[in-house]
Order: C-alpha cells, then sequence, then structure tokens
C-alpha cells in the first residue's frame, strides 16, 4: 500500500481481482517529500483493476471532511469525500473503479497495451497525447463543507490515444494506458456532490506509474532475473533444464571452433637445420 509518511491515516492501493499489485519503489535511498510519494507497479494487457482509498480508523479530521481527486492517464476521474465521523469505529474504504457516466452507469477501468509504431519518427502532436499517460494521481487534503451542488457527476470523456511512435515512448519506458470497458449500471446510489474549502494549503499527492514487467525492469525498478547459467539446477523446470542443456552444446561447439582456428594461426612454419641453428621458415604467401 502507498503511503505519506506525513499522513499515514491514509492508504492507496491498486487492485486486480482483489488483490494489491505489489508496489516497488524507485530506490529505497529515495527519501520521499513529505507530501508526496511514487509508486510503481505491474500492469498486464486487458486486467481491469480498482483503485482503492483507505482511511485509517481513529483518523483526526483537521475539518469536516478529507477530500480526494483521481487522476488516470492525466485525466479527472472523481472526488471520493470521507467525512468526520466515518472512521471512527473502523477503517473507511471508497473504490474507483472506473468512469462515471450518465443515468448512474460506470465504466470499468483496465488496463491496455499500447499501439506502438517501430517507425524512426515521432508521429503529429504526440507529445500532447502522451501527456499524463501512464500515471495514476491520487490527491488529497482536509476540507471544510461549503454546500451540496446540484448537478450531475460525469467524468471527461477520454482522449484518443491512437497509434504512437516507439522514439517517443522508449525514453519513458511506457507500455500501457488505461482504457475503459462497455457501460454498466453502477452498483452505488447517484452521486453526491459537495464543494469543499481547503483546511490546509499542502495537497498531498500518491502517484502510480504503470508499465509492464519488461518496462519496469528496463528502468531497473526491477532487477533482471538470473540466468539459467546462474540459477540452482534443481529448481530448473523441465522446458528451462533442456534450454540449459541446448546452450551448453553450442557453447562447447563454439569453444571447439574457437581452439582449431587458434591451433591453426599458431601452426609453426617449416624448419631446417643449417649447421648448429635452426631456421624457420615462414610461408608468406598466407593471409
Amino acid at each position: 500500500m502507498a503511503i505519506l509518511d506525513s499522513f499515514p491515516q491514509v492508504e492507496v492501493t491498486i487492485e486486480v481481482n482483489g488483490q494489491p499489485l505489489q508496489e516497488h519503489r524507485e530506490s529505497d535511498l529515495i527519501v520521499d517529500p513529505p507530501h508526496r510519494t511514487l509508486r510503481y507497479v505491474e500492469a498486464s494487457n486487458d486486467d481491469a483493476f480498482e483503485i482503492v482509498l483507505t482511511v485509517k480508523k481513529g483518523t483526526v479530521f483537521r475539518g469536516d471532511c478529507i477530500a480526494f481527486d483521481v487522476h488516470v492517464d492525466g485525466d479527472y476521474i472523481g472526488g471520493p469525500i470521507f467525512w468526520k465521523g466515518s472512521c471512527d469505529d473502523e477503517d473507511n474504504s471508497q473504490v474507483e473503479d472506473g468512469r462515471i457516466g450518465p443515468r448512474n452507469t460506470v465504466q470499468k477501468f483496465r488496463f491496455s497495451g499500447l499501439d506502438i509504431s517501430d517507425a524512426d519518427r515521432t508521429l503529429p502532436k504526440e507529445d500532447e497525447r502522451l501527456v499524463g499517460i501512464g500515471t495514476i494521481l491520487v490527491t488529497f487534503q482536509d476540507c471544510r463543507q461549503v454546500r451540496e451542488v446540484k448537478e450531475t457527476l460525469r467524468s471527461k470523456k477520454k482522449r484518443k490515444l491512437g497509434t504512437v511512435s516507439e522514439k517517443a515512448v522508449k525514453g519513458r519506458a511506457l507500455s500501457h494506458s488505461i482504457e475503459y470497458a462497455a457501460s454498466e449500471p453502477r452498483a452505488d446510489e447517484a452521486v453526491k456532490i459537495y464543494k469543499t474549502r481547503p483546511v490546509d494549503p499542502h495537497e498531498k499527492e500518491i502517484e502510480f506509474r504503470y508499465r509492464s514487467l519488461a518496462s519496469l525492469r528496463a528502468l531497473h525498478i526491477i532487477p533482471m532475473p538470473p540466468s539459467l547459467e546462474e540459477r540452482d539446477v534443481t529448481t530448473l523446470s523441465t522446458d528451462e533444464v533442456a534450454e540449459l542443456q541446448r546452450r551448453v552444446r553450442e557453447n562447447a561447439i563454439w569453444e571447439e571452433r574457437a581452439l582449431k582456428i587458434k591451433r591453426e594461426r599458431g601452426n609453426p612454419g617449416l624448419t631446417l637445420r643449417v649447421g648448429d641453428r635452426d631456421v624457420e621458415l615462414v610461408d608468406l604467401t598466407d593471409d
């Protein structure tokens, strides 16, 4: 779970099939600033996911509520509110699982692999289209309630990303974006909207960057796995043992070839004895 040292009463997790995704830091040597933290999670194609916000039991509220804002791929999704008193006796959690639509419907989140072109050039408006891609940002702060707002909540329409160039995504190790499933009825009641005013001017931020396993390794967030040669043979599968044997045979062939070449290159020329001296004759016609 991602938490802030300055506000450990709030936890945020990204969950797939009800299980939190493992979180990774850039480095254990990096110290987070007081009001912000960054985590990396692994994204897999077509996995539906949820953003779970939790305020811990006994949290002291400085205002009427703790108000959240959630953005995915740079687009605003929603602003859950935890009211004072809601966490007196137990932890309280709310789930953001998709984009809210008309008539109390929702389009649920899922990870989608980027459509990447191998063209050696950038494509039109590429930097603009990639702003925020690969990120899930949760911000929150203590607030006072001002009033209820009588309007219908609808998430902003998602930008169309389209095809992006390998050149544009390589430096950022981008691999996925967030897409939305078909609309379905929401199980919860219709959303109420409130206007709030911050009590604390310092907004807290918890950011997740989601990447494929290969991208996380390219960024050195996750270490590369040990090679088959480095692993304990007893831990290898049948297929891995077969692959290791193939590599050993291949290496043996190359070593034999290299040794043969070395012998041929090191073969001495003809030696004749002239008197008491050995004279070496070198064939200068060889390349």
